[in-house]
């Protein structure tokens, strides 16, 4: 399991917005002193707002009303202003009218991050065919990635093209999302309408950059079963993580249990913030959204 929390910004999308400013910057799409707005409450927020700081650019990030504090706080930290917004659905299109105002430029991350994650200097694909190689001695068969703007697998699909490797590509969705059913009925325009409870994976729509044959095979983890994950995973490391990780270890196990030959598999611990000490290894936080994490504790137990 790849730790990508050690970034500055504590998560995997550090490297991804790195390459998307940087395909900015060199195709003149973004010039010195442009204001940037993004739109977006996670990791892609937090990430561009640092790059936005390194790079003096003047940073404004739009996120959905019930955005916790310590969660605004992590992107306010980089220096960015944050504007609340309801209903979270029109945050993007906030953000775009304030990008228009200003004469700045809305950074579109769910469909500038795909393709940003297909560049060769994109370090996450290597890093995460290494340390499967060496945990197990053998190149990996199957990648197991969560399904947020769609970056991991793209760029993991990108990564094994150029290199002749097999392994496939396992997606993980969250409930609620439109990945798993659109995959699953072929349908490109399917919606739920519905916000995930998951921080980093899942999408109400299923986005135009998607592309299905970047993936193998998607599954739906229960949300409760992603907490319960990130539960068991501070546990082990004594650091909050992301219930998004939670659901890529319920998603590896799911497999490791099933396959009916001996699989390597790699995966990834996403993220890890103290923020989530707030919400998803929080007992009251769950209670509220009806989710009972303590269900599947013994699916993850290292003794069983």
């Amino acid at each position: 399991m790849l730790d990508e929390s050690w970034h500055p910004t504590g998560s995997l999308k550090h490297e991804t917005m790195r390459l998307v400013f940087r395909g900015l910057i060199t195709g003149g799409r973004l010039r010195a002193g442009s204001p940037v707005v993004v739109a977006s409450a996670g990791n892609a927020a937090i990430a561009a707002a640092f790059w936005c700081r390194s790079l003096g650019l003047p940073c404004t990030v739009v996120v959905p009303l019930s955005t916790p504090a310590e969660k605004a706080a992590l992107i306010q930290g980089e220096h960015a202003r944050v504007v609340r917004h309801a209903p979270p659905a029109a945050i993007y299109d906030e953000a775009t009218r304030i990008a228009d105002a200003t004469g700045g430029f809305y950074l579109d991350h769910f469909a500038l991050a795909p393709d940003s994650a297909t560049d060769p200097d994109w370090s996450f694909a290597p890093n995460l065919v290494h340390t499967a190689s060496v945990g197990a001695g053998s190149l990996p068969t199957v990648m197991v990635a969560g399904l947020g703007s769609g970056a991991t697998v793209a760029g993991l699909h990108a990564y094994r093209q150029r290199n002749g490797l097999d392994y496939r590509n396992i997606g993980v969705d969250a409930e609620n999302s439109a990945y798993f059913p659109g995959w699953l009925y072929d349908f490109a325009g399917y919606s739920t309408g519905m916000p995930t409870r998951i921080e980093g994976i899942g999408r109400p729509r299923l986005p135009e950059s998607f592309d299905p044959e970047s993936i193998a095979l998607i599954v739906q983890a229960p949300d409760a079963a992603s907490i319960a994950g990130a539960r068991q995973l501070r546990a082990l490391l004594d650091k909050p993580i992301g219930a998004s990780s939670g659901a890529n270890l319920w998603a590896a196990i799911r497999h490791a249990t099933r396959a009916s030959v001996p699989e390597t598999i790699g995966t990834s611990l996403a993220d890890a913030h103290a923020s989530y000490l707030d919400t998803c290894h929080n007992d009251a936080w769950c209670e509220t959204k009806g989710l009972d994490p303590p269900e599947f504790v013994d699916y993850f137990r290292t003794d069983a």
